[in-house]
């Protein structure tokens, strides 16, 4: 009794010890492959983070307003800048002003067709922009807004808004859009930046 009792506790002795050791082996392996993932996540956070820093950013470089209280058809200017440090793409871009009682209006590219110069004059789409440079012409919009409509802003039943919108392409052909939002305030008879949630961003 007592000899069987000692093989089944060695015969099971030794396979609990294969078990073991096979499953050990998996177990460092699988160790070593979550920290190998751990610094590939890593070295990639890290490439991501240099890339944002070499990147372009092609954002406002001013914006240029009336010159006391609107008119109709007053012209406005958005200028932008690359303030990257490698090139942008320019692919599409508009700008608008236009009075509005139902907050910011939508603003949506005009679809720039890649090699034509539109009727604003806006270089086409495919301009290469370099770090430091400006992208010519500045966008140039009149105000679209009839004097009852500007009186009515006056008096608080609307604003007067003028907006920009703008894509650019990265080196790595990654799209990036660019929105302004300014509104007039008759206070100071001067533009403010718009304070309504998704009028000013950039990515």
């Amino acid at each position: 009794m007592g000899g069987n009792k000692l093989r089944f506790w060695a015969r099971h002795s030794a396979n609990l010890y294969v078990w073991f050791k096979n499953n050990l082996i998996s177990f460092v392996a699988l160790l070593v492959a979550i920290a190998a993932l751990f610094v590939s996540c890593l070295q990639l956070d890290e490439a991501k983070r240099a890339f944002a820093v070499e990147r372009a950013y092609l954002l406002n470089n001013g914006f240029s307003g009336y010159s006391g209280l609107p008119e109709p058809g007053a012209q406005a200017s958005f200028s932008f800048k690359n303030f990257g440090k490698t090139p942008a793409e320019y692919r599409d871009g508009t700008a608008h002003c236009k009075f509005s009682n139902a907050g910011a209006p939508d603003i949506h590219f005009a679809g720039q067709m890649p090699g034509f110069t539109d009727e604003r004059g806006l270089v086409p789409p495919g301009v290469m922009i370099d770090k430091e440079q400006m992208l010519r012409p500045p966008f140039l919009v009149a105000l679209d807004a009839t004097k009852q409509q500007i009186e009515q802003a006056r008096l608080g039943n609307g604003k007067i808004y003028c907006q920009s919108l703008l894509r650019y392409a990265d080196v790595r052909n990654y799209e990036h859009t660019t929105r302004l939002c300014f509104v007039f305030n008759f206070g100071t008879k001067g533009f403010l930046l718009c304070s309504e949630k998704g009028t000013n961003y950039h990515n």
